[in-house]
C-alpha cells in the first residue's frame, strides 16, 4: 500500500469517528431540547464541555445550567478532562454530565459533580461491558 492511500485511509477513519462523535452529540442536545432546554452545541471546540444547557423554572427567575461532556462508544474521560469540566462546573455553579452510550446504543448520563477516582474505574468498566 502506497504512502497516499494509507493517509486516505486514516482520514476515512478519523472523519467516521468524527462524525459518529457528533451524531452523538446531535442525540445528546435533542434529548436536552425535548425536555425544555435550551442547548448550545461548541462545534469542535475541544473545550471542557460540547453541550451547555439552561432550563427556567416556572417562574422564569431561576434557571438551571448544566454542562455536558459527550462520549460516543466507551465513554473514556481522561483525568484532566475530568478536573477541567468539574472546574468549570464549580466556577459557575452548573452541574455536570459526560454522556455515554451503552452498549444498545441507548443515551447514558453520570452526573460528574459526583466522581471521584474509583468510581471513575467503575464508570468506564460499566459503559465497556
Amino acid at each position: 500500500m502506497n504512502l497516499s492511500k494509507r493517509k486516505r485511509c486514516l482520514c476515512s477513519l478519523v472523519n467516521k469517528n468524527y462524525n459518529r462523535g457528533r451524531n452523538f452529540e446531535h442525540r445528546v442536545k435533542k434529548f436536552f431540547e425535548e425536555l425544555g432546554f435550551f442547548v448550545v452545541r461548541s462545534a469542535g471546540s475541544k473545550g471542557a464541555a460540547d453541550l451547555v444547557v439552561i432550563k427556567q423554572d416556572c417562574s422564569g427567575l431561576c434557571c438551571r445550567v448544566g454542562l455536558v461532556q459527550c462520549k460516543y462508544g466507551c465513554g473514556y474521560i481522561n483525568k484532566a478532562e475530568l478536573e477541567r469540566l468539574k472546574k468549570l462546573c464549580n466556577d459557575l455553579l452548573a452541574a455536570g454530565y459526560v454522556a455515554i452510550t451503552d452498549k444498545h446504543g441507548h443515551i447514558r448520563f453520570k452526573l460528574i459533580n459526583d466522581f471521584d477516582e474509583e468510581e471513575l474505574e467503575i464508570f468506564e468498566r460499566q459503559v465497556e461491558e
